[in-house]
Order: structure tokens, then sequence, then C-alpha cells
């Protein structure tokens, strides 16, 4: 997608940027961050956030054992 086109692609609401079904369908897949307007099936996005929470707590460890490392 090159360009984001507002009431078609995301609104705002509150100050937040809002994607919509159509951004989602456009992007081509779930990324498990529960989005208000996935369009995709309960199995799909919570397989998604299963793996999101795997990978950010991966990226998390890491981090904590540079800082213990002093890097």
């Amino acid at each position: 997608m090159k360009e984001f086109i507002e009431g078609k692609h995301y609104y705002l609401d509150g100050g937040k940027v809002v994607f919509t079904e159509q951004y989602h369908l456009d992007r081509g897949s779930c990324c498990g961050s529960g989005c208000r307007h996935c369009p995709y099936d309960e199995e799909t996005r919570q397989e998604m956030i299963n793996k999101r929470k795997v990978v950010t707590t991966t990226y998390d460890k890491i981090q904590e054992i540079k800082k213990e490392m002093g890097q």
C-alpha cells in the first residue's frame, strides 16, 4: 500500500489512528494486535496474537540480557 487515505484506510478517534477493515484487507494478513476492525476470523486472530506475544517476550528478554551484560 503506497498511500493511506483517511476515511478509507483509517480514521481518527480521540486523537488515535484506527485502521479500517479495508486497510487490513489491503495489508493481506492479521497483525495480531487485536485491532477493532480486524476482518480475520477468531482462530486466525488468536493465533497471530499468541505469536506476537512470543516475539514480544523474546525481544524483551534479549533486551534484559543485554542490559545485564552492560550493552
